[in-house]
């Protein structure tokens, strides 16, 4: 018999609404010039906004943020117990040639997170792909590779974003973004998802 006792899931849609891309173009391009130099968080380059908290159109953030990830948790929980989620915080990225973000996680066991999130504006070619990485480096072993297709072995995972690709994943997974080998700008959105029972 195996047991699975720690898994990953990934959720990966796609949202095709240019409202939506022009709304978060608009406010990146506002945030540059009210902040030139952006926040430092995960990025080594390129710009990053301040966490916006929570967002101020409603069916923006409904759309976005909140009907995926509402989806996502539904599927993961079968008892069907009660629950109602919530927008924690958002932020725009937007790398260009050179810059990335470095490896990170959204955990932070102070804060009620449940699930982390990308939705990609713009993403040119080698822009950089999305890397999410094992937390056991046991696993980092060449053998593993000779011997193991099975993903229990796996390293890493990698995802090369398309526009409007939304991404969900758990805060606590590792994840990075390659450098962009692209002269044009990769924007992408990232957001938190809070949870609490009802």
């Amino acid at each position: 018999m195996i047991t699975d006792i720690f898994k990953t899931s990934i959720y990966t849609t796609q949202i095709k609404n240019d409202k939506y891309v022009n709304f978060f173009k608009k406010i990146l391009k506002d945030q540059k010039r009210i902040n030139k130099t952006g926040e430092k968080i995960s990025n080594e380059g390129g710009y990053q906004t301040y966490n916006f908290k929570p967002l101020r159109e409603p069916e923006i953030c409904k759309e976005v943020f909140l009907k995926h990830s509402k989806a996502f948790c539904d599927k993961l929980n079968p008892r069907k117990k009660q629950y109602k989620i919530y927008n924690h915080s958002w932020w725009i990225n937007e790398n260009k040639l050179g810059d990335y973000n470095s490896l990170h996680n959204h955990s932070d066991p102070t804060k009620n997170i449940i699930l982390s999130g990308i939705y990609y504006i713009e993403t040119p070619k080698d822009s950089g792909r999305l890397v999410f990485l094992d937390s056991d480096y046991g696993k980092y072993s060449d053998n593993n590779f000779d011997y193991f297709d099975d993903p229990n072995f796996f390293a890493k995972y990698v995802f090369l974003p398309k526009k409007y690709d939304l991404i969900l994943f758990p805060p606590g997974a590792l994840h990075m973004v390659e450098p962009s080998k692209s002269k044009k700008s990769r924007i992408s959105v990232a957001f938190n998802i809070g949870i609490l029972d009802e």
